[in-house]
């Protein structure tokens, strides 16, 4: 039997590297604060009978009930915040700052294991911003969203020592979505509209 045969036939060994889970706590302060903009069901349902043509009254604007619709429901009575929209900045910056990375390879690079973090500091304050509404021929209207002046929040980190970002890695990935690309309302990279200063924030360093 040939050399070159007897090669041919030895199968070939895959060494699987083992999923090694960790768990890793790091904590973000706000540069600039922080607005929230909790999709209350009442808006909900406005949206769905405004779509459905259903005839329902104007009432006057409730400035004190639109700032309260507008905060994320407290969880053991603290104020919380989503934790996919920390998770959505970070697969951003992985995208814009990775160029090999794509946003699908960054979503599964670490997770968040918890819904919501809680938002750690003073209670927020109105903010009131006048916007001007699509296709209404430039009417302006106004706009009332909670915004937390200092603010600080504390983020799991599960991830896998053997996969393909180190625990040093996401720290600084989560440092440039702070950084570059924010969360919240009126953030330096929105999705829609127009970009704003607020939502950035930084790693406290322990």
């Amino acid at each position: 039997m040939s050399k070159e045969k007897t090669t041919k036939n030895i199968p070939e060994v895959i060494q699987l590297l083992p999923i090694k889970p960790k768990l890793a706590k790091i904590k973000i302060r706000g540069l600039t604060s922080l607005i929230v903009h909790y999709f209350h069901p009442e808006k909900q349902k406005a949206i769905l009978d405004k779509q459905r043509k259903k005839a329902t009254e104007r009432k006057p604007k409730d400035i004190q009930h639109e700032y309260e619709t507008s905060l994320y429901p407290k969880q053991n009575g603290k104020h919380v915040y989503p934790s996919g929209n920390i998770k959505a900045a970070c697969v951003d910056a992985a995208h814009t700052f990775v160029p090999t990375v794509t946003k699908k390879q960054a979503r599964g690079m670490f997770f968040i294991p918890v819904d919501w973090l809680e938002i750690e500091g003073p209670e927020p304050v109105h903010h009131i911003v006048n916007v001007k509404l699509d296709g209404m021929g430039g009417v302006t209207d106004i706009r009332i969203r909670p915004e937390f002046k200092e603010w600080q929040m504390t983020i799991p980190i599960e991830y896998d020592e053997n996969g393909p970002l180190s625990i040093e890695q996401i720290v600084n990935l989560i440092q440039k979505a702070g950084f570059y690309v924010g969360t919240g309302e009126w953030r330096p990279v929105p999705k829609k509209g127009n970009p704003g200063i607020h939502g950035r924030f930084e790693i406290v360093k322990s």
